[in-house]
């Protein structure tokens, strides 16, 4: 019966086939490491290696935020035999940072691309390259999305109308062969003021709904508030910067999460950069009077693993001395004890809700 259903859906449309989902299959998802573990973990909860192959990721932003260097991020990840970083409509400001930028592959190809139908003919060369080489993976990064032009109507909104149709076509087109080939593609777009909104929130992401639809994460990236405390001399040096990543949409449970994170151009993301955080978050950093302390890690030396709580909202100075206390004996049990928080917490997250469908069914 199922066959014959298949084979009737597939008659009414032959361009895309119906999709049978399989919950075998999607606990093999694979997943790329990006050389940050709190990064790993804040898209996919997976802190060794949390960047999903085969998905689009849309990171967006205001100018000057830290969308490009995110981008170059996954950029790092090993995994990738090419990258290529399509340059929309001239646009040549983030060149140096590309040149610079600490860990990314030298087989990255930067690409101009002024139109549409330049993209289209860009994505087309690529996937045809990747069918052939089936054993090589490829990360995308277009930047940017609002910087493509349409050839006939350049003048057109970005959220809406021609521009919009056309791009939400691309997705649509080349989404599924991507996941097939388990390569990524990164968007890079801003927010524009939408006219057509007279209440609330008038931002539109750049590229319309298409965007939201076929993204499988969204990430907010804004320079965080905190970075005058981060840049000291002292400790980090001039050319640190700090961003903060928010989840605006996730298809692997981290929606609304977020985290800060230091990076210096020169040297890129540190491993441990967020590790603070993300360990004050989840327990395993507790305070007791001035001082901070990680009793998964204590031994008969108490103040092996020791902070003293000098300004709360300055993150460079506790990523400083989380790097400088951490080793590789004491990553690994840090490591270790994420994986255990995280798989009890999805534990209780499935006992909830099979106590709240049980009492559904009993009508309580």
């Amino acid at each position: 019966m199922e066959n014959n259903l298949l084979k009737n859906l597939e008659k009414l449309n032959t361009k895309y086939k119906p999709i049978v989902f399989e919950e075998e299959k999607e606990k093999n998802n694979v997943y790329y490491d990006t050389n940050v573990y709190t990064l790993n973990y804040l898209l996919t909860k997976q802190i060794r290696s949390g960047f999903p192959a085969g998905r689009i990721i849309t990171v967006v932003g205001d100018a000057g935020s830290g969308k490009t260097a995110l981008a170059l991020q996954f950029a790092t990840i090993k995994d990738w035999d090419i990258v290529v970083y399509i340059q929309t409509n001239g646009e040549d400001a983030e060149k140096s940072l590309i040149d610079k930028f600490a860990g990314v592959s030298a087989k990255l190809i930067k690409q101009p691309c002024d139109s549409y139908e330049d993209l289209k003919k860009i994505m087309e060369e690529i996937l045809n390259y990747l069918i052939i080489h089936k054993n090589e993976k490829a990360l995308i990064i277009l930047d940017s999305v609002v910087g493509i032009n349409l050839e006939e109507n350049n003048d057109a909104g970005y959220a809406g109308g021609r521009r919009a149709s056309i791009f939400k076509g691309i997705l649509r087109e080349y989404a599924n062969k991507l996941k097939n080939l388990q390569s990524n593609l990164v968007l890079i777009t801003q927010y524009y003021q939408n006219p057509q909104v007279t209440f609330g929130d008038n931002r539109t992401i750049g590229g319309g709904l298409s965007v939201m639809q076929f993204s499988h994460l969204i990430l907010k990236v804004t320079a965080s508030k905190k970075d005058s405390e981060i840049v000291k001399g002292s400790i980090l040096g001039l050319q640190e910067h700090a961003i903060n990543v928010n989840v605006v949409k996730s298809r692997f449970g981290t929606q609304y999460a977020e985290a800060d994170f230091i990076f210096d151009v020169y040297k890129g993301f540190s491993r441990t950069t967020g590790m603070f955080e993300l360990c004050r978050d989840l327990g395993l950093i507790v305070k007791k009077g001035r001082f901070y302390y990680m009793p998964c890690l204590l031994t008969h030396k108490e103040e092996e693993f020791k902070f003293r709580d000098v300004n709360e909202n300055d993150i460079g100075f506790y990523s400083s001395q989380f790097e400088e206390k951490i080793n590789e004996k004491n990553l690994e049990k840090i490591l270790q004890k994420i994986e255990e928080i995280n798989s009890n917490l999805y534990k209780e997250e499935v006992r909830k809700i099979i106590i709240e469908r049980q009492k559904e069914m009993k009508g309580e």
